[in-house]
């Protein structure tokens, strides 16, 4: 029994193994893509006696040969190829060589055997994209990386067209399906038909620095077609080259900036002007204090968003220096003086020097306190120059000679300097000038009048002037009547009358003596 089950068993097996089902062993999902012009190859197995290859498109059957235990036939031997080898007892397998693929390929390939089982492969023939590396870029705009490539020369007999992004080689994650959507157009070339398209992705910049590789695939295609690298580094804080000041009346430019702006480059600009250059020209004092924004914005949605403030400070003065001392004795017939210097009209501040070297000095503001001591018959002359802080250049000079007069409240000489100080100090000499003139006019005018008129008075030549006895009329007019009329001269004359009177009063030092000088009188009847 067990003899006759074990030969029973083995004809059903040798039974099972001629007559099972025959198999395309390089198609195993049923359908292959197989590239134009190129040489493919196919086996078929499983086969008993005798086997036959064909295409089929559904319509029309085309032989391409037969094959039995040993031998095959090919219906076009300049196109294909055919063997055939023994697998084991009653088991054979045939092989097809295809050797340049058309698309006329593009059917199901089919064997069969005796027994009309059979095996099918679908061929889809593509021919591969052309992906010029100068047609394709990969770059950062408004804080969104954006990729194309313009593909060219792609065929598939099934209409299957396909791409896609890939960030940092990852064959495994693309960040989606990216298509060529409704970009595709035919076109011949070369008496072929082809198909081309644009392969593009739009997508949200990543915030962690570091460096992201975008890579293309294409089908038709194989691999990868392009790769691009693309940096993220956050920027550097923003900074300005702005002047701490300004000196009134010039011009100026700054430049809001970073050291390093980042990858993509951040945006840098003043926030009231909306660009990186700050311009002001002839620079007013009423600009002081006007603040300005220097801001930095980096990443999506402001992701980075930093600033740096300028305040304008415009440079004045001084206009005029005023220098004035108080006095004081001190021991021995010494002074102790104190010299105040007051710089007007200067900001931010007046620096002062002195040409002489003071016992203490205290500042306040734009006012400096100098003490000096002087001994007895002691001068000293004194110079106070007042210049601004920022602009050293600036400045304007006094000098005042002590020690001073008691009934002089000050003394104020004239000042010399640069830009501001030249007029100011010409302006003061000039009302020096003018007003020792004034005073020399007043002192005259006074002097004539106190003084005894003919000191100055010459005696007319003879026959020129009249000589009037004045001494009734004054005597009329309320004089003293003690006069004697004996001390009088008398002349007559044509023009005028000199009349000399001496006039005595109750007291001899009350007596005082005088010339009229008259203006043209008649001649006497």
């Amino acid at each position: 029994m067990d003899q006759k089950l074990f030969v029973l068993c083995s004809v059903f097996f040798i039974a099972g193994v001629v007559h099972s089902d025959p198999v395309i062993n390089e198609c195993p999902y049923k359908g292959k893509y197989v590239y134009e012009d190129s040489t493919d190859t196919f086996s078929c197995s499983n086969y008993g006696t005798k086997m036959s290859w064909l295409l089929y498109n559904g319509t029309n059957r085309m032989t391409i040969g037969i094959c039995d235990q040993q031998s095959c036939i090919s219906a076009d031997k300049n196109r294909f190829n055919l063997e055939a080898t023994k697998i084991q007892n009653w088991n054979y397998k045939s092989q097809l060589e295809i050797k340049n693929v058309t698309r006329e390929h593009a059917r199901f390939l089919i064997c069969f055997d005796s027994s009309a089982e059979q095996d099918y492969c679908e061929l889809h023939v593509i021919a591969p994209a052309r992906v010029p590396s100068n047609n394709c870029s990969v770059s950062i705009s408004n804080w969104q990386v954006n990729g194309t490539c313009l593909v060219f020369r792609m065929y598939t007999s099934d209409n299957n067209y396909w791409c896609a992004w890939y960030e940092n080689n990852n064959n495994n994650k693309s960040f989606g399906y990216m298509g060529f959507g409704s970009t595709l157009k035919n076109y011949t070339y070369n008496s072929r038909n082809y198909t081309r398209g644009k392969c593009s992705f739009t997508k949200e910049m990543s915030l962690v620095e570091g460096h992201y590789t975008y890579s293309l695939r294409v089908f038709p295609g194989s691999g990868v077609y392009y790769n691009n690298t693309i940096t993220i580094a956050y920027p550097d804080e923003p900074t300005h080259d702005c002047p701490q000041h300004v000196f009134e009346g010039s011009d100026f430019h700054c430049t809001c900036k970073s050291n390093t702006t980042g990858s993509p480059p951040a945006k840098v600009a003043w926030d009231e002007l909306v660009t990186e250059v700050l311009q002001v020209n002839n620079a007013s004092r009423h600009l002081n204090g006007e603040l300005h924004t220097c801001r930095l914005v980096w990443g999506p949605q402001g992701y980075i968003n930093r600033k740096t403030s300028f305040i304008i400070g415009v440079a004045y003065g001084p206009s005029a220096v005023l220098l004035n001392s108080t006095q004081k004795d001190a021991e021995n017939g010494s002074y102790i003086i104190s010299v105040t210097c007051t710089a007007v009209d200067v900001y931010p501040s007046a620096v002062f020097t002195w040409n002489i070297t003071c016992l203490r000095q205290t500042t306040h503001t734009n006012i400096q306190h100098c003490i000096v001591k002087l001994t007895e018959h002691e001068e000293l002359s004194v110079t106070c120059t007042a210049s601004n802080a920022y602009y050293k250049h600036v400045f304007l000079s006094q000098t005042i000679l002590l020690p001073i007069s008691a009934d002089e409240a000050s003394a104020t000489a004239a000042g010399t300097g640069s830009l501001n100080g030249g007029l100011i100090g010409g302006v003061t000499a000039a009302a020096v000038v003018v007003l020792v003139i004034i005073a020399v006019v007043v002192v005259y005018i006074i002097k004539r009048r106190k003084d005894p008129v003919y000191d100055t008075a010459r005696r007319p030549a003879n026959n020129e002037h009249n000589y009037v006895d004045l001494a009734q009329n004054r005597c009329k007019e309320g004089q003293p009547t003690a006069a004697s009329y004996d001390m009088v001269t008398r002349q007559d004359g044509d023009e005028h009358g000199y009349v000399g009177l001496t006039h005595t009063g109750h007291n001899a030092s009350e007596s005082a003596d005088a010339i009229f000088i008259v203006g043209k009188m008649p001649t006497a009847p």
